[in-house]
């Protein structure tokens, strides 16, 4: 079981910062006791009061791990990254992307320990390239499929049926004088030639 020391009765100082989160700013005091974090305070301004709640007791819960023993790098490893539905990218936020309110936070102790001792031993290890905010995909362009080239023959001609000589009577041998060469048929009393049309009627 750890023992977690009580708050200390007389006055603590400390320093308090402003953040930015995709729900609002957020304001965190960190207070000190002989030179040491001990307590800290986490409110979400114009946020909803379960918003409020949480962070509220988030902050209660860190300041019982300062007093327990627990260092403030371990809570800024722990929510350092931590990403929600709401988030502000670099450009937003004058180049500091926020992935949620618990990165925002831990963005915030970091700030702090870096300038209580820039450089401490056994320093917390931040990763150099932050995550980005990833934009959604852009779709890919749906193209036709490239048609192959077809070999490409010539369609066969179609035969010429033969013309019924049922329209009526041939006249056996008989060859059109208008154009020298269609058979002339006898319909009626006329004579007509069945490749020009050029008729005589008796």
């Amino acid at each position: 079981m750890v023992d977690v020391l009580s708050r200390p009765d007389e006055e603590l100082h400390g320093v308090t910062y402003k953040t930015k989160c995709g729900c609002g700013s957020i304001y965190i005091t960190i207070n000190e006791y002989q030179g040491k974090p001990v307590e800290v305070f986490i409110n979400l301004g114009k946020g909803g009061i379960c918003a409020n709640v949480m962070l509220g007791a988030m902050g209660r819960d860190i300041s019982h791990g300062l007093r327990g023993g627990v260092p403030l790098e371990e809570f800024s490893r722990t929510h350092f990254g931590s990403r929600c539905d709401s988030q502000i990218t670099s450009i937003q936020n004058k180049g500091k992307p926020m992935f949620s309110c618990l990165d925002a936070i831990a963005k915030v102790f970091i700030e702090y320990l870096k300038k209580r001792n820039p450089n401490p031993p056994g320093a917390i290890i931040i990763p150099m390239n932050e995550p980005t905010i990833q934009s959604s995909p852009k779709p890919t362009p749906i193209t036709s499929p490239e048609l192959q080239p077809k070999s490409y023959t010539e369609p066969p001609k179609p035969t010429e049926e033969p013309k019924p000589q049922s329209e009526g009577v041939r006249m056996g041998g008989k060859i059109c004088g208008n154009c020298g060469g269609g058979p002339i048929v006898r319909e009626g009393s006329c004579e007509v030639c069945k490749s020009c049309g050029d008729s005589k009627c008796l």
